[in-house]
């Protein structure tokens, strides 16, 4: 795909977001991430975890018409063949479908190895979920980012939405871990991440990171970044910011 122009300024991206949401600053990489998609990266949003459908249109409707950029939700209440032809224009690199912006009914198996950037919005429901939409990004081998926001904030929802899951009681206690597990690896700043993952599945090996996860680049960095976001109640905030629609849907 030929990189895309931008028709627009930079400041004008910050202009949409303080008109349609009201907000004066950007996430920490959210910018970055909107831009790559300007300059003709391809990216995939999963939006896990309470935002659900809201999510979906939110994102959208940050970036405006006459960008050089699309933008397209997919949840699971959008009709069969617009999820299909949102699908397979993505998948075939059209214009106006730069960006796709998911809950978990993307499902598993969608085949595009050239994902340039992966963004979870929220904390997934499992490690095993994180690991797979993660995996979505960079499959022809070139270099690819992985994002994933997260706050305990965050991580108290969730929680508490699957002990109020009734129909999954049975493997309640096992997905609480999954969750836990992905928990404290969002928190902890003293390893690789390709290590810590490793470790979770059981492999005896540890893979070379090559210096590819943020601890391997700075750890200092990453531990002070870390401690500025626990005693920042505006970063608390601004990874909670909450959707329209209520909690039980954000697997839509």
């Amino acid at each position: 795909m030929p990189p895309l122009k931008r028709t627009s300024s930079c400041t004008d991206i910050g202009f949409t977001l303080r008109r349609q949401f009201h907000k004066e600053d950007f996430r920490p990489h959210q910018r970055e991430i909107i831009e790559a998609a300007l300059d003709g990266f391809d990216v995939y949003v999963q939006a896990a975890t309470s935002f659900g459908k809201s999510l979906c249109f939110q994102l959208p409707a940050v970036i405006d018409q006459g960008k050089g950029i699309g933008a397209m939700p997919f949840h699971a209440r959008l009709t069969k063949e617009v999820k299909e032809e949102t699908l397979a224009r993505w998948i075939n690199n059209e214009s106006g479908y730069d960006i796709i912006v998911a809950t978990t009914a993307f499902g598993m198996g969608i085949d595009k190895n050239n994902v340039r950037f992966v963004v979870h919005w929220r904390i997934p429901k499992s490690f095993e979920g994180y690991y797979q939409e993660a995996g979505r990004a960079g499959r022809d081998g070139n270099a690819s980012y992985c994002f994933l926001y997260y706050s305990r904030e965050d991580l108290e929802r969730v929680t508490r939405l699957i002990r109020s899951d009734a129909k999954a009681e049975t493997n309640q206690i096992a997905r609480l871990k999954s969750l836990q597990a992905l928990a404290q690896y969002c928190e902890d700043t003293d390893k690789c991440r390709h290590a810590a993952i490793c470790k979770y599945f059981g492999e005896s090996s540890t893979p070379d990171c090559d210096f590819a996860c943020d601890w391997h680049k700075d750890p200092q960095e990453l531990e002070m970044r870390f401690m500025r976001g626990l005693a920042s109640e505006e970063w608390v905030s601004t990874q909670a910011m909450q959707g329209t629609y209520d909690d039980g849907y954000y697997d839509e």
